[in-house]
């Protein structure tokens, strides 16, 4: 009797798409990526139908063409592309746009732990916390990206929202007298003397992304593309075996991974935003993608994942 991997075996809907000889069956998996669907919990799957002999895991059964016609689920599948869009999207992003985002995100994420914080440990309370909870923070983001006095990590010349020099920088490759060393200055932001360098923070990264050559942009869209086998099931040993086929390695900078975090946190806002399912789940305030979702049956769904890793495929080999 053969092993086969068990998280694989129970959750992943449908055949391992890592064929004995390594080679990867890229349409089986955006089949399976099309037939998870995102919001539905992990169930393990059980059926009497078994392909070559009792050793296999069962088959998904395949849906007639009446149903999927009719059931259009959030898929794992099409959350991938939207995530390895947004990529291009978000590293493309003019400044007035990007430095609105970074405050955004950062102002979300004071404001998720001040409400983490109970009234008995200091945080807000009464009225003021329901106030918190429900304040627009991307106009409020608007204001203030465009208020703070930004301050650039080092070869960066200095500006303010609007693109004019900020008073006390210097232009890139000169030099003051006496004046601190340009390495020992963090990107940051000021506000009437308040630092809000987690905002400078998130501009940096965004700054970072658009900076990547092509390659390696198209690297992180690749990745993002994959990032949905894990969650949908896939066993570690044939995930890494995918990467492994579409030439990226397993491990990456660390800095790309704070990149693909920010922007599957974005995609995961869009989809409680976008899909009813995603009422459910309360809305954090952290920013999403500026896009409208349409649902897709699973063969559409297949179809635009195998499109989008065409596309990421031959740009790489170009």
């Amino acid at each position: 009797m053969s092993a086969v991997p068990v998280h694989q075996a129970l959750f992943w809907p449908g055949d391992s798409p890592v064929l004995s000889s390594g080679a990867v069956d890229y349409e089986a998996l955006a089949r399976s990526l099309a037939r998870a669907d995102y919001w539905a919990p992990m169930d393990g799957r059980f059926g009497p139908l078994r392909q070559g002999g009792g050793a296999t895991p069962c088959s998904v059964p395949q849906p007639s063409a009446v149903r999927q016609h009719m059931r259009k689920p959030y898929s794992r599948a099409l959350h991938a592309v939207i995530t390895s869009r947004a990529v291009d999207t978000l590293a493309t992003l003019k400044m007035p746009q990007r430095r609105v985002l970074a405050m955004h995100a950062w102002l979300a994420e004071v404001r998720d732990a001040e409400l983490s914080r109970s009234p008995e440990d200091g945080g807000v309370g009464g009225k003021k916390r329901l106030v918190l909870r429900l304040m627009e923070l991307e106009a409020l983001a608007d204001v203030l990206a465009r208020t703070v006095r930004w301050r650039h990590p080092p070869g960066r010349a200095g500006a303010c929202a609007s693109g004019a020099p900020v008073a006390g920088t210097t232009p890139r490759g000169a030099t003051v007298p006496g004046a601190t060393p340009p390495d020992a200055i963090p990107p940051s932001a000021t506000l009437a003397g308040v630092a809000v360098a987690g905002a400078a923070d998130v501009d940096d990264l965004l700054v970072h992304l658009a900076e990547l050559d092509v390659a390696d942009r198209n690297r992180i869209a690749l990745h993002a593309l994959f990032c949905e086998l894990l969650p949908s099931g896939l066993g570690t040993m044939a995930a890494d075996a995918v990467l492994r086929a579409a030439g990226l390695d397993g491990a990456v900078p660390e800095s790309w991974v704070e990149i693909l975090r920010f922007i599957r946190r974005m995609a995961d806002e869009t989809a409680r935003r976008e899909v009813p399912e995603g009422a459910r789940i309360e809305r954090t305030g952290f920013p999403a993608l500026d896009i409208r979702i349409e649902r897709l049956n699973e063969d559409a769904a297949a179809r635009l994942w195998l499109e989008r890793h065409r596309v990421l495929r031959e740009a790489g080999q170009s």
